[in-house]
């Protein structure tokens, strides 16, 4: 398995980022993206659009277009290559890629994938068009499948070399077959990290499974109510639409930031995904407690009520005292007679 580091965020709305990673770095950073533009490698490859979602019929061929532009001073010789990817096991949405030669995925899409160019050399500034031909069997059940066209600098089978080696950007490509696919997402956990906070921010974590055979974008808010059940905030969940890919989880992170009255607190997670729109929710409560406030607030009390009960002793015994001394009777010398 080739697990390229290339950051990227599933969106049905072709909101996608995707950037090349090279092998020196042991993690991929999660980049987001709210526009369709070209995305530009490191190597000075802008590639459009990021992300292809379709839905196909069986038997059904498409050709679809990927543009790519040398952005560089210098004339650049790029090569394509078609390769499937899975979701992480850290959950996410960084794509894990597969080469079509090692792939067994039951959702490959690479060997449906017909590419036009072999190799492209692009003077500097210079665009070119990309054909890709995705060939959907006619026998092909109704689900997902996920595969990519990634472009680099160093061809796949030189000899020595390591395509993974390689930066690398291109276009997701999703398809989903049609017909009676399952839909079936549930909640796997919703939490925050830490049951009492002295003061915000809140970090909520919502963890989404797809149990089901086609990915699906859920999207909602998690709505913040207080200890009497009043809204005081809400956020929102997925905005930019990312997938969860079948038999994965893929988490979402929110921070909660507004600054409110101690007290307890509850957060409802409110989702909807799939067609017809199913729901999905949970809840958890949290305390709000500045709890080093209160405690020096509480010894302050302590020391307080100890000198009130000291200075009322120290008083009562200067009362019985005072009152002793009253009840003592003066002695009267005796008189002397001569």
């Amino acid at each position: 398995m080739k697990k390229l580091l290339f950051a990227a965020i599933f969106n049905k709305k072709n909101l996608l980022l995707t950037i090349p990673v090279f092998a020196l770095f042991t993690t991929a950073a999660l980049v987001k993206a709210q526009t369709d533009q070209p995305t530009t490698g490191a190597f000075g490859l802008a590639v459009s659009p990021p992300t292809l979602s379709l839905t196909m019929n069986p038997g059904e061929v498409r050709t679809e277009k990927i543009i790519i532009e040398n952005v560089t001073n210098q004339a650049t010789t790029y090569y394509p290559e078609k390769d499937d990817f899975v979701a992480p096991k850290d959950e996410s949405g960084t794509p894990t890629f597969i080469s079509e030669e090692k792939t067994s995925s039951t959702y490959s899409l690479s060997k449906w994938l017909t590419i036009s160019k072999a190799s492209i050399t692009l003077a500097s500034k210079e665009k070119q068009v990309v054909d890709v031909t995705i060939s959907v069997p006619a026998n092909a059940e109704p689900s997902g499948h996920f595969g990519a066209v990634l472009f680099g600098t160093i061809a796949p089978n030189t000899e020595g070399t390591g395509t993974g080696l390689q930066g690398k950007i291109g276009t997701l490509i999703l398809v989903r077959v049609a017909g009676d696919a399952k839909e079936n997402g549930v909640v796997a956990s919703f939490t925050t990290d830490k049951s009492i906070y002295q003061k915000p921010p809140v970090n909520f974590v919502s963890r989404i499974r797809n149990l089901g055979n086609v990915h699906f974008a859920p999207s909602g808010e998690i709505v913040i109510k207080d200890m009497f059940g009043r809204k005081i905030d809400s956020l929102k969940v997925n905005d930019v639409a990312g997938n969860v890919l079948p038999d994965s989880v893929r988490k979402f992170e929110n921070k909660w930031e507004k600054s409110v009255l101690p007290g307890l607190y509850k957060a409802e997670l409110l989702l909807s995904y799939g067609t017809p729109q199913k729901s999905l929710t949970a809840s958890v409560s949290f305390w709000i407690l500045p709890w080093v406030q209160i405690l020096i607030g509480l010894a302050i009390l302590v020391v307080v009520i100890l000198l009130l009960v000291l200075g009322m002793k120290r008083y009562n015994r200067y009362i019985v005292s005072k009152a002793e001394n009253k009840e003592t009777p003066t002695s009267t010398p005796p008189t002397v007679q001569w």
